[in-house]
């Protein structure tokens, strides 16, 4: 069960968002979703099956008026799976689904949504550099802008995980390191500026 928390600013009301997810038998599965208007005291189900995020663990990021994750969705052979981004909008209770940037001939599917600036952004990882990528006009794909990228050091980390957490004025950015250092066989968690 996965929830995400937002404002829905045409009626001045909070909603919870909650998706909960079935498994009918082996990789596939159904998703239920429902939505709580703070001060109603009931929840209502939202009618539609939604994409299943692709990461159960991931948050639910709340931007520009719509609850975002990353989602698994079939292109048009029933064989090939890729990543979007779903958006659900809290005002309408509808959603829809925008693709991830174009990496550059490099698919990605180690990713997480995050806001910067008050952009959704999308943080992938790869084996030697972490990439941030915003988008710069919400729901268009076109618009999606690589900002930066972390390399990670040779020696140091044998695998990391960067996400950035504010960009200051002056453009240094503020991230948060989940790193497993591979002489101590220990993890470093920790802020630090760029």
């Amino acid at each position: 069960m996965l929830y995400g928390f937002g404002y829905d600013h045409v009626n001045n009301v909070y909603k919870v968002l909650s998706i909960t997810f079935d498994d009918l038998h082996v990789n596939s599965f159904k998703t239920k979703v429902m939505i709580y208007t703070l001060g109603t005291n009931s929840w209502r189900m939202i009618h539609g099956e939604l994409p299943l995020p692709y990461d159960c663990c991931e948050l639910l990021i709340f931007v520009s008026g719509a609850i975002n994750w990353i989602a698994l969705f079939s292109k048009n052979d029933s064989t090939n799976n890729d990543l979007c981004v779903v958006s659900f909008d809290l005002v309408n209770e509808s959603h829809r689904n925008f693709l991830q940037p174009n990496y550059g001939g490099e698919y990605d599917k180690d990713v997480s949504l995050g806001v910067l600036r008050d952009c959704l952004c999308i943080f992938a990882r790869r084996c030697t550099f972490s990439s941030v990528w915003m988008v710069k006009e919400y729901g268009n794909e076109e618009s999606w802008t690589e900002l930066f990228r972390f390399h990670y050091m040779k020696d140091s980390f044998c695998c990391s995980n960067i996400k950035p957490l504010w960009i200051y004025e002056d453009d240094r950015v503020l991230v948060i390191s989940i790193s497993s250092l591979r002489q101590s066989n220990r993890n470093y968690i920790g802020p630090f500026m760029i």
